[in-house]
């Protein structure tokens, strides 16, 4: 599967890589009447992106990227505009990027979400592949904690990830002993349990190990062992 783009957070002056969302689901682009579907890009197959941000301490929906298609008026065939949104009208494009055509600036619609976020920032290329992109492959991984929608506490969880990463990449992990380290530190260490939790109950979760058939194994396994 193509690398899918992750939503981005704007926060403190860094742009991060939204990659797990705590519990529930964040933002529904329906919830503004934005219909969305699939997309015509495989690094984008659900058809849109959102910046997140926080402003006065809340967090909100900053810009949105989504495909809203094509009309096939006169024998032309131009990009669709989307509805307009907290009195935004979105520009059109035939490709902003990943396929998307419309762009919503600056729509700050506020989230009243409750739970954890986990940003990742300066990604380490060597470690792409394919689906949506792991805690563990970013150098620096950032916490935010919201109640109804209001900014209640930030962690630097980077450390927390480098010990996953490193252990994962140790010289001749590529066995069932990468999980039973992993898991032996987890009982020893309950916050790493709670960020694991974390990242596996995400929308973008997916398994905290490397794509191959036996790591597929050790990651069902393992859900069932921190639930």
């Amino acid at each position: 599967m193509t690398v899918q783009i992750n939503d981005k957070f704007r926060h403190s002056g860094t742009d991060y890589s939204l990659i797990s969302i705590g519990k529930g689901e964040l933002f529904d682009p329906d919830s503004l009447g934005i219909h969305t579907g699939m997309g015509r890009c495989s690094a984008c197959w659900r058809g849109y992106q959102v910046v997140y941000s926080v402003i006065d301490d809340r967090l909100v929906v900053a810009d949105l990227y989504y495909y809203a298609g094509f009309d096939h008026k006169g024998g032309q065939v131009t990009p669709t505009q989307g509805p307009k949104v907290n009195d935004v009208t979105p520009s059109v494009s035939d490709d902003f990027h990943s396929g998307l055509n419309n762009f919503y600036a600056s729509i700050n619609h506020r989230l009243n979400y409750t739970g954890g976020l986990l940003l990742g920032s300066d990604f380490i290329t060597d470690l792409r592949s394919g689906g949506y992109l792991q805690a563990w492959k970013y150098n620096t991984t950032v916490e935010l904690t919201f109640e109804n929608g209001i900014l209640s506490d930030i962690c630097d969880r980077s450390h927390d990830m480098s010990i996953i990463r490193e252990t994962i990449l140790e010289p001749g992990n590529k066995d069932r002993s990468t999980r039973n380290k992993i898991i032996d530190h987890v009982h020893k260490t309950r916050r790493m349990k709670e960020l694991l939790r974390l990242t596996f109950d995400g929308l973008y979760a997916g398994d905290i190990w490397p794509q191959d058939d036996l790591y597929d194994q050790d990651m069902m396994d393992y859900v069932e062992l921190i639930k």
